[in-house]
């Protein structure tokens, strides 16, 4: 989805009910070259097919088919993937510690409250894929890093998001998208570029009025070129960090 589509379908009240951080999101800035596909883009590479099907009839045929019921108890034939060693627990626990303590912010916690257990997840479906034909695969420090750099980068992408289009009221979905427009121009913008850039959606005296808000809270800076040549000062808005 692009940015705009997926946070316009996500409700403030998302965040705090959990539903946001079960998400995983990978974002990609930009468009990569266009070129031919190396492979039929219709048919599924015999190898994956044959190694996925490994994994599930890991427990048997039998409760492969069974796996689907809507009644049938998992716990019997549910395969416990265990740490390599003591190395990749100690790298869990401490960046299960780390998550920890960004929950004390109040701004973040609702983003990172699953992130420690989505990097476990992360790191045991790919312990299990690296190897699908052997039934004895372990979570490595290698599988455990790369969860926490997904999920930690999921968590983080989801605090940028929300703060760039998640919005209760009208006036700050406004101001939200005045910040897009001016990040999305290096940070830094002249008030006829901006007024450009939001295509009339406001009238000019609750712009203005907008624009004095985010400064005042210091959200904005506002800065006065003067020409060199004298003439009308230019005006330009900054994003503060």
């Amino acid at each position: 989805s692009t940015p705009e589509q997926f946070w316009r379908a996500m409700e403030g009240g998302s965040v705090e009910d959990g539903t946001l951080n079960r998400f995983l999101l990978v974002g990609g800035a930009g468009r990569p070259e266009e070129r031919d596909p190396t492979h039929d883009p219709a048919t599924v590479p015999a190898s994956i097919v044959d190694a996925l099907l490994a994994i599930y009839e890991r427990s048997g045929a039998m409760q492969a088919t069974l796996r689907n019921q809507a009644d049938m108890d998992p716990t019997p034939n549910r395969q416990v993937v265990a740490w390599s060693d003591t190395r990749t627990k100690a790298a869990y626990d401490h960046f299960s510690k780390h998550v920890e303590a960004k929950l004390s912010d109040p701004d973040s916690a609702s983003f990172y409250a699953r992130t420690a257990e989505m990097a476990l997840r992360i790191a045991t479906i790919v312990a299990v894929g690296r190897h699908p034909f052997n039934s004895l695969n372990t979570v490595t420090v290698e599988d455990m890093e790369f969860g926490k750099v997904v999920a930690l980068d999921s968590a983080e992408t989801m605090i940028a998001g929300a703060a760039d289009y998640m919005a209760d009221t009208d006036n700050q979905a406004a101001a939200q998208r005045v910040r897009r427009i001016i990040k999305e121009r290096g940070g830094r913008v002249q008030h006829k570029v901006l007024l450009r850039a939001m295509q009339h959606s406001m009238k000019a005296r609750d712009l203005r009025d907008l624009l004095g808000a985010m400064v005042d809270a210091e959200e904005l800076e506002l800065q006065k070129v003067e020409p060199g040549a004298g003439g009308t000062p230019v005006t330009w808005y900054r994003t503060i960090e």
